[in-house]
């Protein structure tokens, strides 16, 4: 099995700084990395500065261009002039094929760049020779292995670019989408349909799983554990954090919970102050969201420069994910977040 991340490069230092790559790689070293983890370049890696290339290969973290393998993927398949311009959503739709290919046919374990790993990823999953799987139904952390899986994408993401029958039904309503703009939306439809099976569950119980938490989004921790109790407790002892003596694996720092972390920093004094709890980090459907929408716009003022109250200027490294990742990986703020006193939904904390 070869593990791999998958980039668009524009701007090396803005995408270094968004993903905060210096933490996150030093992290998934730290973990003591069995075999190379795969950082492919599909457009831009001449914009990677070389030192940065070596840097990393002494940990076994070999960032590599593949622009050579989109460049044959796009010269069999003239719709991929219909992919979005956004290099987000452009590369996650093309990143399996990308794998397929770069691969030739090898099981891959393709993740997101947002992850922080805690343990070395090869002895999680480096083991599994069972069927495909999307963990929790995301695209984050994709198993991908039989001809079926890939040809049903490759046909799939055809169907979503040339507007054909196969995705024309495609609805998902949580965010209002009626196209498909990345990978999740897309595997979540053919799995729907039948042309993709999905073994995450299989897998979830192996020996090597069962007792971690593996959690597809930190906003809903209970879905990372297997028979969750009715009321978590967070611990983090040295480098190992847990839930109910469940170790978290890996940590999923994606926008909205890397957003609630924000909140946090923000809210804090007011919460200590006059109760209540922080809110859900996205607007949800049918819900009161006055007081995530001030929260989101109070963070682009802190952002923009637009406050003069000193504390709240104070956070503005702390509104972005290496300031995150800092606090919430060295400081002691988690086990305050992962309470029943600032969590945003009720009863999931002691």
């Amino acid at each position: 099995m070869k593990i791999a991340v998958v980039l668009i490069v524009r701007d090396w230092a803005a995408l270094e700084e968004a993903y905060a790559f210096d933490y996150a790689f030093q992290a998934l070293a730290d973990t003591g990395l069995s075999e190379p983890y795969y950082v492919l370049i599909a457009e831009g890696f001449d914009k990677v500065p070389a030192k940065v290339v070596e840097h990393w290969r002494a940990s076994r973290i070999l960032i590599e261009d593949c622009a050579a393998t989109l460049a044959s993927l796009s010269a069999e398949s003239p719709h991929f002039a219909a992919l979005p311009e956004s290099p987000t959503h452009r590369v996650t739709l093309l990143r399996h094929l990308i794998l397929e290919r770069h691969f030739a046919g090898e099981p891959v374990l393709s993740v997101d760049a947002d992850i922080v790993w805690r343990m070395d990823p090869y002895r999680l999953f480096g083991a599994w020779r069972g069927g495909d799987f999307a963990l929790g139904g995301s695209g984050f952390l994709v198993h991908a292995a039989s001809r079926d899986w890939f040809d049903a994408y490759r046909e799939g993401l055809k169907s979503a670019l040339t507007g054909g029958e196969l995705t024309a039904d495609f609805r998902e309503e949580k965010f209002g989408y009626d196209r498909i703009v990345h990978d999740q939306h897309l595997i979540r439809h053919l799995t729907a349909k039948g042309m993709m099976t999905d073994a995450w569950e299989a897998c979830r119980a192996s020996p090597e799983l069962a007792g971690l938490a593996l959690m597809h989004n930190p906003l809903y921790p209970k879905d990372g554990l297997l028979d969750p109790p009715a009321r978590l407790v967070f611990r983090r002892d040295g480098g190992h954090d847990s839930f109910s003596g469940r170790e978290v694996a890996f940590w999923h720092m994606q926008t909205s919970f890397s957003m609630l972390c924000s909140f946090f920093f923000i809210a804090q004094p007011l919460v200590e102050q006059h109760g209540g709890r922080l809110p859900f980090p996205r607007p949800k459907r049918g819900r009161d969201n006055l007081k995530a929408a001030m929260l989101h716009r109070l963070r682009e003022m802190i952002v923009e420069g637009q406050i003069e109250d000193a504390r709240l200027k104070a956070l503005r490294p702390l509104m972005f994910r290496r300031g995150v990742y800092k606090s919430f990986f060295t400081g002691k703020f988690p086990p305050l977040l992962f309470s029943d006193r600032y969590w945003w939904e009720a009863g999931v904390f002691a």
